[in-house]
């Protein structure tokens, strides 16, 4: 076990570069990446730090050596040109002999997709005996599974966060904001779970908060949002509205005073 750098985002190790930036909420929400231009940026960023767009296509630990040790270094040095200061934090890493090496985020997220992956035939009880394997040095493959499941979760948070801003979703309701999710749009694995639910609030928040005028006031706002439920054969029905998750957070500004 050792500390060592880690960029502030989704499972950067087990997922390409250019993934892991677009589904972050730090990053998608500094970069605007659910628009054209945001793109655009990404790849200018991409090109600047001087890693060929193969090498960022790919997973993180199949780059090349040399990239791999430049990557956190160079993304340091442009953080501030395209607002991502801070982007890089140290954190705990484990590895077990010469294989993978997994983060505390890894296994935060892993755990958590783990424990959200009900269906039909897998009752919650099953979900908490995943995680509790997922733990086990010897079955690494539980926990590889969990992140796998956090990656899709992450794109279908990036998906809804995208779909709610393009159409101008999210509402103010006198001190709070809204967004409710039509069974239409809705993610699977988003309406799976309240957990689900909670990280795009807090995703949402934060992107709605960089397309105000008032930056400010966004991120001194609670916000609700209100989700389908799936049915108990794990799938979502498009004519039943009767039954809906609804989650909460509390304002992201450390100045407000509605938490």
């Amino acid at each position: 076990m050792a500390f060592h750098n880690l960029y502030e985002t989704s499972p950067t190790e087990h997922w390409s570069i250019k993934e892991s930036l677009k589904h972050s909420k730090f990053s998608a929400s500094r970069l605007k990446l659910w628009t054209f231009h945001g793109e655009e940026r990404l790849h200018e960023m991409l090109a600047e730090i001087g890693i060929p767009l193969s090498q960022c296509t790919q997973k993180f630990n199949s780059m090349d050596l040399l990239f791999r040790k430049e990557f956190y270094s160079s993304l340091v040095n442009i953080s501030e040109k395209y607002g991502l200061n801070g982007v890089v934090f140290i954190t705990f890493f484990i590895r077990h002999g010469y294989g993978k090496k997994y983060s505390a985020a890894d296994y935060v997220y892993g755990l958590l997709a783990l424990l959200q992956s009900t269906n039909g035939e897998k009752t919650k009880s099953h979900c908490f005996m995943d995680c509790l394997e997922a733990l086990r040095q010897s079955k690494k493959e539980k926990l590889d599974q969990g992140i796998e499941l956090g990656k899709s979760l992450f794109v279908s948070i990036f998906k809804q966060t995208q779909n709610a801003l393009e159409i101008k979703r999210v509402q103010r309701i006198g001190p709070f904001l809204y967004f409710c999710i039509s069974q239409k749009f809705a993610q699977t694995l988003i309406c799976s779970h309240p957990y689900g639910a909670i990280l795009l609030a807090d995703f949402l928040l934060t992107a709605y908060a960089t397309t105000r005028k008032n930056f400010n006031k966004a991120l001194a706002s609670p916000m609700v949002i209100c989700t389908p439920c799936l049915g108990d054969d794990g799938t979502l029905d498009e004519n039943d509205d009767s039954i809906c998750n609804i989650a909460g957070i509390p304002p992201i500004s450390e100045e407000s005073n509605k938490k």
